[in-house]
């Protein structure tokens, strides 16, 4: 395989080795391009060194065909433009998927070079406004609801002090985990925070260590479901408000699963969000370092071991003072 060498790179899957040595001589004057000779190859390459800007994978191959690795890829990257090369007797299966919105065009095989060189320069465009996308509406959002934790916290105090604790241990979670690029779930983590105070303030009551770990726990948990009720409302942010709704039920033996080449999947996000509630309720109850880790394990006995050393080496962060 051709080692990547910048951001914008291009995967090449056919399972044809004499078509993918010869194309990626051509491809490689113009772009970075990275090979792989079927599915699970081309799967792999995604895992260990995506993200790739635009894949363009052969219709007809062994064990796996385009559309099955599309499939299977978009899990792994949603951003990435995916286009295929066919032949005239897959015109169908290929044009289904590009009205399906699996592929963002087909080209026929055998292609000419320039026609195969202007597709995927088209992808790169594409790739590049769905990029910009993402990242003015991760940073534009992310901004905006800070700003709006910051009110809550000045005008609540003791409001500041647990989310300090809890937002800290999402953030040591996520970079542990390789989800800290994930930005749904730092926006899940501040908007927990002001579900809590949210939470508290229609109850007219805030929560004690003395009330004990269930009551915190049920407190919390509220709390997530406040921020996911918050946040539904707005556009688009439909998958920050699915982290936030199944977070108290999470499945957090997920995490074990867990890649820095992963997807933005929900899931991992909502169990990293369910982790932490359960952490930070035993730093509120005063319990530090190897005692928080195992109050988790007991809480929550999937929880993998890798997450729970993170939270015995850094617990201390977590200290939000009594209530």
């Amino acid at each position: 395989m051709i080692t990547a060498k910048n951001a914008e790179r291009v995967l090449l899957v056919d399972d044809d080795p004499m078509l993918v040595d010869s194309l990626s001589r051509v491809l490689s004057r113009k772009f970075d391009i990275a090979t792989a000779l079927d599915g699970p190859d081309a799967l792999d390459a995604m895992e260990q060194a995506g993200p790739f800007a635009v894949v363009v994978t052969d219709m007809r191959m062994p064990g796996m065909n385009g559309v099955e690795l599309i499939g299977h890829a978009r899990a792994l990257s949603p951003r990435t433009v995916f286009m295929m090369l066919t032949g005239n007797q897959d015109v169908g299966t290929a044009l289904r998927a590009v009205n399906e919105g699996e592929a963002f065009r087909v080209l026929h095989k055998p292609c000419r070079n320039a026609d195969l060189i202007r597709a995927i320069e088209a992808g790169l465009r594409y790739h590049r406004a769905l990029t910009a996308e993402h990242e003015l509406l991760s940073s534009t959002v992310i901004g905006a609801v800070r700003v709006q934790a910051e009110l809550l916290h000045r005008a609540c105090p003791e409001l500041e002090r647990h989310a300090e604790g809890f937002t800290d241990l999402v953030n040591t979670l996520s970079s542990g985990l390789g989800l800290d690029h994930h930005w749904e779930l730092k926006l899940a983590a501040e908007l927990a925070a002001c579900g809590f105070v949210l939470n508290i303030n229609a109850q007219d009551a805030w929560p004690s260590p003395a009330d004990g770990r269930d009551a915190l726990v049920k407190h919390w948990c509220a709390a997530a479901g406040a921020g996911a009720h918050h946040i539904a409302q707005v556009p688009r942010l439909g998958g920050v408000a699915d982290r936030l709704r199944i977070a108290p039920q999470a499945d957090v033996a997920i995490l074990e699963r867990t890649s820095a080449g992963g997807g933005d999947s929900a899931e991992p996000d909502a169990a990293v969000v369910r982790v932490a509630i359960e952490a930070h309720v035993a730093c509120v109850r005063g319990l530090r370092g190897r005692e928080v880790s195992q109050a988790v394990q007991q809480a929550l006995p999937t929880t993998p071991d890798p997450v729970l050393s993170l939270l015995e080496a850094e617990a201390g962060i977590a200290a939000a003072p009594a209530s």
